[in-house]
């Protein structure tokens, strides 16, 4: 299945491919087959994956009917792989509510009990559709409407690294510490960011994540194993 993608000028050196601005793992399969494409032309200088685009930049001021009639010649030829191998994050996440410093006011607001925010929000498996906003950061897919929670009308001057987050119909965890407005739920005790590492980000888009509710006491001693360097991410594989 191909989709009606749209073209446009993002500047004087780049161009945005956009497509039907549905969330959907189709799409996502999509743009990241696109993406490879591009890049194995070697025409590109960068590649920025979005929910439902592909902003593609160029060493040089775009000829733009030039290069958009190579893009969509690119795009027709484009080869779906006929299957893939999904990589499942098994992420740790208290939700004491020391920690999820939000938890009863989403709660409120959604008419339910915070074991039931708790329940929601660890049950689906989310789909990660591009990393962004900060090193680390993940973009997700699938949060349960019945959690879909406003941002704060100010945010915080600070939100802890690993804090575990809603805003409007997306949730996410905070890589490091910086300024927020989403709702806090829980922290996990993992990084989402070492540039020490061959690979500083551990999931990548296409990737499937499930939260795992645990004990103030497990927290502790996964983070002690973390700051040791002992930690080792849970994690499997689907064909």
């Amino acid at each position: 299945m191909q989709f009606d993608l749209q073209y446009q000028l993002f500047g004087d050196s780049a161009i945005l491919v956009e497509w039907p601005k549905v969330l959907s793992k189709d799409i996502l399969v999509d743009i990241l087959a696109f993406e490879a494409v591009v890049r194995q032309g070697a025409r590109a200088t960068d590649l920025i994956l979005a929910y439902h685009s592909l902003t593609i930049c160029f060493p040089h001021a775009v000829h733009f009917s030039h290069e958009v009639s190579i893009l969509k010649e690119l795009y027709a030829r484009l080869t779906l792989p006929s299957a893939t191998t999904q990589t499942i994050w098994e992420i740790p996440v208290c939700y004491d509510q020391d920690f999820g410093i939000d938890l009863r006011e989403v709660a409120s607001r959604n008419g339910m009990e915070i074991d039931d925010v708790i329940r929601l929000h660890s049950q689906p498996e989310y789909l990660i559709h591009f990393i962004g906003f900060q090193p680390g950061f993940l973009y997700l897919s699938g949060l349960n409407p019945s959690l879909h929670t406003p941002r704060r009308p100010s945010p915080r001057l600070r939100v802890d690294r690993g804090s575990v987050a809603i805003g409007g119909q997306q949730t996410g965890v905070y890589p490091s510490d910086t300024p927020g407005g989403w709702n806090i739920l829980g922290k996990s005790p993992i990084s989402f960011f070492d540039p020490k590492l061959a690979e500083p980000v551990f999931a990548k888009p296409g990737d499937g994540l499930r939260f795992q509710s645990v004990s103030r006491q497990t927290f502790l001693e996964l983070q002690e194993q973390v700051e040791q360097g002992h930690f080792q991410l849970s994690r499997t594989t689907r064909d």
